[in-house]
């Protein structure tokens, strides 16, 4: 499609204007607009271990602007309809040692409150997918605090409540027991903003 480019930066530059028209143009479109979409699994427990809107077995992740949505990729799971999940509905999420992707989802979801568990086979995909994660509750959490700055305050003013001893900033967490006790999970971030929990990075839950 671009053969008219000499070099990587032209098509590069080439890709980022169409990507921009794309953009400009997509609610005119009746195909949502992806921004990111992996292929991933999800294991038949949680809510994909009710008989509901989802079930254990393969489908595409995909991010919009502000959902998330997983689409059934087999024959097997043609009765399903993609689901769609605002990201404001994604109370905390986290990430195992074990190649494990956990969501919880709230009361607001489609699916109502329960949790998400996604595998892959290359950990780098899952941690792909947390760092989307972590960006946009990142985001969220600086969008919030500069709307409750005042004007002459700058948004980048370093903010107490902020997590020291982690390199990463995130969004305001659900507390440690909306995880079973026994989850090897590290609950790493909210995209809530109307979680009621003061800004922290929550380490690893033990065994047992």
């Amino acid at each position: 499609m671009y053969m008219g480019c000499e070099n990587d930066m032209e098509r590069d530059a080439w890709l980022y204007v169409m990507k921009t028209v794309l953009r400009s143009c997509k609610d005119e479109h009746f195909s949502p607009f992806y921004d990111h979409v992996w292929d991933v699994k999800l294991l038949k427990t949680g809510l994909a271990g009710k008989q509901g809107l989802l079930q254990g077995g393969n489908y595409r992740l995909c991010f919009s602007d502000c959902s998330l949505f997983l689409c059934p990729l087999f024959a097997s799971q043609n009765s399903l309809k993609i689901i769609e999940f605002p990201l404001i509905c994604i109370s905390n999420f986290g990430l195992s040692y074990e190649h494990e992707l956990y969501l919880r989802v709230g009361r607001s979801a489609i699916t109502g409150p329960g949790q998400i568990w996604i595998v892959h086979d290359e950990a780098i995909v899952l941690n792909d997918i947390h760092n989307i994660l972590s960006n946009i509750a990142t985001f969220q959490n600086s969008r919030g605090r500069a709307k409750t700055m005042p004007g002459d305050i700058p948004a980048t003013r370093p903010n107490s409540s902020r997590t020291e001893s982690g390199s990463k900033t995130y969004a305001r967490c659900s507390s440690a027991s909306s995880i079973p006790v026994d989850s090897p999970y590290q609950l790493t971030g909210s995209l809530n903003e109307n979680s009621n929990h003061s800004l922290k990075e929550l380490a690893s839950v033990d065994e047992g």
